[in-house]
């Protein structure tokens, strides 16, 4: 007998896992990050495929504004505590 073993692939993580890993940044940092790149990247490590634009959105500030606990001013990203 041989065993097969298959591993089944997500095909894209959903805007609650994006959100849940934005909020952990975000708290690491005090609750505000000024620079969204550094988000964006971090989310890219997170997950290497990675991208707003899977998710319908061209820019990554378009993306982030979808999430009614962030308030963007600018470049910067700040946590709103619910």
């Amino acid at each position: 007998n041989s065993a097969v073993f298959v591993t089944i692939k997500k095909e894209r993580i959903t805007k609650d896992e994006v959100l849940d890993e934005i909020v952990k940044m975000l708290r690491a940092h005090g609750g505000e990050i000024s620079n969204m790149a550094v988000i964006n990247e971090g989310l890219k490590r997170w997950n290497k495929d990675f991208s707003a634009k899977k998710y319908g959105y061209s820019k990554f500030a378009a993306f982030l504004q979808t999430f009614s606990v962030l308030e963007i001013n600018g470049n910067a990203v700040r946590l709103i505590e619910q």
